[in-house]
């Protein structure tokens, strides 16, 4: 996502770094020689770090091989809040009493930003963010600036398909896709009518939104593109996926077999070659499914002669670093940020993926043996080169999708007249409430 400001952040990053090395410095030249006596006592700091319950111990493990790195860390101990990553923005009413590095879900970036919860991280830690490429940067970023580290990207969705019935080249576009599940006699389950679904695919041509905030934080603008070519592409996908027969507004693990989705008046029978859907319904798939059980990234889409893969929305968790309980101690903030770049670094990523199975955000821990051996983490991996960050969103982001996949359903947006629904969709998403 693009940003810009109206009014910049003023940051000494440099003077902030210099005081790092001096500090690392000098102690690192004392623990060179065991034996020679230290004059420049690493300094004493609790650092409070929070996240959620499942993450404690891991994170707490992580922490300690951080301070064993250096002797420059001998001093620091270290505290645990379990603070739940989608209600940090919320449930701190104090943030110069609350945690120094703090995980958070990344739509809830824009509510911390303007609480003062976020320092910019260090130029010298940038290269290790935009390694994982554009999904974890732009879930980083906010107002120009990259904000946090992030270090899982699980949050997403992707395709998961019957290998029994289906083979690689039936996967690869939506058009054969459906087709095939036509010849079948089978559905292709992929939730339009709901915001997270048809939201992702409504970025699959290039249209975005952009944001202006004042120095507060607020956010004073949104422009938008959804009304431009790229817009109106991606909205005569939406509506020849959801017109095409072989379509099916649900979810439901792809047996092949007769099965019921929905519940009272909206259940229906059917039998599901296909699903987009999440990581956390894997398990149950898997189970469901068996041998037949694959899954992969979204397949391509081709409209007007141009062919995307279908795009999605990818939330990710990231940890934050607050500058309030700092308090101007340019050193003590300058060791939460080594420790949050430490916490997303290659060894961390891989040591939490053993712990707790958490979706990998460097891309070598992602490439692993054992974390490609997952399906759905391989596939979620290989969709989120095509996925928009669920980061700083609109006001609408939710309701406006909603109400263009009920015109398609109603039989009132037809390909035809896209180019005004999409006019009023651009109008309706950079509405500020």
């Amino acid at each position: 996502m693009k940003f810009r400001r109206e009014v910049s952040m003023k940051k000494n990053l440099l003077s902030l770094s210099i005081l790092t090395l001096s500090v690392m410095g000098l102690v690192g030249c004392n623990s060179n020689n065991k034996n020679s006596s230290s004059t420049v006592e690493a300094p004493k700091y609790t650092i409070t770090l929070s996240g959620s319950g499942e993450n404690r111990e891991i994170t707490l493990q992580l922490a300690e091989r951080f301070k064993a790195t250096s002797e420059a860390y001998s001093g620091l101990t270290f505290d645990y809040r379990e603070i739940g990553e989608d209600k940090v923005d919320s449930d701190v009413a104090d943030w110069t009493t609350g945690p120094d590095i703090y995980s958070y879900a990344s739509d809830k970036i824009i509510n911390l930003f303007a609480k003062g919860a976020m320092s910019e991280v260090p130029e010298d830690y940038l290269p290790q963010i935009e390694a994982m490429g554009p999904g974890a940067v732009g879930a980083a970023k906010f107002a120009g600036k990259t904000l946090a580290y992030p270090y899982d990207g699980g949050n997403g969705y992707f395709l998961y398909y019957n290998k029994n019935l289906l083979k690689a080249e039936d996967v690869s576009s939506i058009e054969g896709l459906l087709a095939k599940a036509t010849t079948l006699g089978m559905k292709v389950a992929y939730e339009l009518e709901t915001a997270f679904y048809s939201m992702g695919l409504l970025f699959t041509f290039g249209a975005d939104w952009q944001f202006t905030t004042n120095s507060q934080g607020a956010v004073t603008n949104i422009t938008a593109d959804f009304n431009s070519d790229k817009g109106i592409k991606a909205g005569k996908a939406l509506v020849n996926i959801m017109t095409n027969p072989a379509w099916q507004n649900s979810l439901g693990a792809p047996t092949g077999k007769d099965s019921t989705v929905g519940e009272g008046e909206t259940a229906v029978k059917t039998k599901i070659v296909a699903c987009v859907d999440g990581t956390w319904n894997a398990a149950q798939y898997k189970k469901a499914m068996g041998d037949a059980y694959a899954c992969t990234k979204l397949p391509t889409v081709t409209v007007d002669g141009e062919t995307k893969n279908l795009s999605s929305f990818l939330g990710y968790k990231l940890f934050g670093v607050n500058p309030q309980t700092s308090s101007g101690d340019a050193t003590r903030l300058s060791i939460c940020h080594a420790l949050a770049n430490y916490l997303v670094s290659k060894d961390a990523q891989d040591a939490r993926f053993d712990a707790r199975t958490i979706v990998p955000t460097n891309r070598e821990v992602l490439a692993l043996d054992k974390v490609q051996k997952m399906e759905h983490i391989a596939a979620i991996g290989e969709q989120a080169q095509y996925a928009h960050a669920q980061g700083a969103l609109p006001d609408t982001t939710w309701t406006a999708p909603t109400n263009l996949s009920a015109a398609v359903k109603n039989g009132e947006m037809t390909v035809e007249n896209v180019g005004t629904y999409m006019a009023n969709f651009n109008k309706a998403i950079t509405t500020l409430k």
